[in-house]
């Protein structure tokens, strides 16, 4: 158990290139959704700008922003194993680093299983990623995991591994 200061930097580290993409993304796209007919019929109507900000403009323009922080799941969580090295935090990210470095092939396995199931999901409810790219994704992360841990079989049952 942590307490606040010590997940100050991590998550300034994890958050500041994505937070920065992120708000260059909503301001780009609330600009063009400002732009269409539906929000002039609405402040036509006499609603105030507040209303129509929140009610029409940012929520269709969040549509882009979650299918980008979707697909950004991937980078946070490759990232999360080199800051939680970094500053020490025993995550999952540190988890796996530990495990990959002690040859624990299983546990790699299972990791990387559990984390592009979480992905996959993500990506699959944002609604961009077509079923089918998901299957050839999650196939050929599981294969590419599997190959490595097999190699790493069978230069221990070699006496070359380790």
């Amino acid at each position: 158990t942590y307490s606040f200061e010590y997940w100050i930097l991590p998550v300034v580290t994890m958050g500041l290139q994505t937070s920065a993409s992120i708000m260059r993304m909503t301001r780009s796209s609330m600009l063009e959704v400002i732009r269409q007919d539906y929000i002039r019929t609405a402040r036509a109507k006499g609603m105030n700008n507040k209303s129509v900000m929140l009610r029409h403009v940012l929520r269709n323009s969040m549509i882009p922003v979650v299918t980008y922080l979707g697909q950004d799941l991937g980078a946070l969580m490759s990232g999360a194993m080199i800051s939680e090295t970094i500053f020490n935090v025993h995550g999952i990210g540190y988890l796996t680093y530990q495990s990959i470095l002690k040859g624990e092939g299983n546990l790699v396995v299972s990791i990387v299983t559990l984390l592009m199931t979480i992905f996959m999901g993500v990506l699959l409810f944002s609604g961009r990623t077509a079923p089918q790219e998901l299957v050839a994704l999650y196939a050929s992360s599981y294969g590419a995991v599997m190959t490595y841990y097999f190699t790493r079989q069978k230069e221990a049952s070699n006496g070359d591994g380790k």
